[in-house]
């Protein structure tokens, strides 16, 4: 852990939070990731040994308990009220990011992965319909140097959200075709989905509403906030949702 040898306030919380992976870490336990191996998926480039690190130190720092797993091996890990008052400070960094931050976005920095879990941390678990349904990512536009794959997939369950790398044993219930730009400028949980966003059916027989119940479930609008905008010309659209479910168009 840093030291700035001060006993300032504003340094001895900068000792705490201020080493690198941190923040991402906290980021992560706000939003009640708690297994080390899910902690590991939401920063790919953080190391066992370093995330292992800093977990120690955040319960030495108070911020953190270290519990045993129920059942089987390993550790879950949750905020203590003095890592809760964190809280704001994490919240306060997203607002700053999204308002001062996007221009420091390079192609390189975009990351399918990083994507679909931050579209799993904005889902609302109490929007989910009692029937899970599953949705299919098809990225477009992966930088080269990123060898993440093109498809992702997500199982919505009320108790439990699934990213998953191979398709499940079951239907899916919405594909989503973005290019990843694209969908990252419209994926974050306080922006409006741009009018641009199509809803595409094809006739097949199914339970009505998945795709309002996925924009309904994930903060996007519904094609009624997006009515002002029809008089505007038309492009093609930069994401693409196709439910196999449900005949005819929709314009969210």
């Amino acid at each position: 852990m840093l030291t700035y040898a001060q006993f300032c306030p504003v340094a001895k919380a900068a000792e705490v939070f201020g080493d690198r992976w941190t923040p991402i870490i906290m980021r992560e336990l706000c939003f009640g990731t708690r297994g080390f191996g899910e902690l590991l998926d939401a920063a790919p480039l953080i190391s066992r040994t370093v995330l292992a690190q800093r977990l120690k130190q955040l319960a030495e720092a108070g911020v953190i308990y270290i519990e045993a797993k129920p059942k089987g091996k390993g550790h879950l890990y949750r905020l203590t009220p003095a890592g809760e008052d964190f809280r704001p400070l994490v919240e306060l960094m997203s607002v700053w990011g999204q308002r001062w931050g996007q221009g420091l976005i390079g192609p390189d920095d975009l990351d399918p992965k990083m994507l679909v879990w931050g579209i799993r941390r904005q889902i609302d678990p109490a929007e989910i319909p009692t029937q899970s349904f599953v949705l299919r990512f098809d990225f477009r536009g992966i930088p080269k140097s990123n060898r993440s794959p093109r498809y992702w997939w997500l199982v919505l369950r009320p108790e439990d959200i699934e990213v998953c790398l191979k398709a499940p044993a079951r239907t899916v219930d919405i594909v989503i075709a973005a290019d990843l730009a694209a969908f990252r400028r419209c994926g974050s949980a306080t922006s409006v989905l741009q009018p641009r966003l199509r809803v595409e059916r094809s006739p097949c027989k199914g339970h009505r509403g998945q795709s309002r119940r996925y924009a309904a479930c994930s903060r996007f609008p519904t094609s009624r906030s997006s009515r002002a905008s029809d008089s505007q010309p038309s492009s093609p659209p930069a994401v693409l949702l196709h439910n196999s479910n449900l005949p005819g168009n929709l314009s969210l």
